[in-house]
């Protein structure tokens, strides 16, 4: 996933590399840094993924949701990812969000 995703779609620019957009960086490694992790900003202090409950998750919400709960869906290029990526994300996040 790391490559397919977060490599290829949030790792560029001053998107989420680096200090990252509301401090999220998403280079390797990611897992500690979303899994049962708290969002910042204006998001309600949401788990970025819940392990098992990818439509709990604000990190699917965040891909997929035209009007997320706060921001724009990203990636915020204005192109979505397409739905092969999507459902590499999900897919992750209902078997568990497994450290692989």
């Amino acid at each position: 996933m790391q490559a397919e995703v977060f490599d290829k779609s949030c790792n560029f620019s001053s998107c989420h590399s680096g200090s990252g957009s509301n401090g999220l960086n998403l280079e390797k490694p990611t897992w500690a840094k979303l899994v049962n992790v708290k969002s910042v900003g204006p998001a309600d202090l949401r788990e970025l993924v819940v392990p098992g409950k990818p439509d709990d998750s604000y990190l699917v919400q965040k891909l997929t949701q035209t009007s997320p709960a706060a921001g724009a869906r990203m990636p915020n290029t204005g192109t979505p990812l397409e739905a092969d990526r999507l459902q590499l994300v999900r897919g992750w996040v209902e078997a568990g969000a497994q450290d692989d």
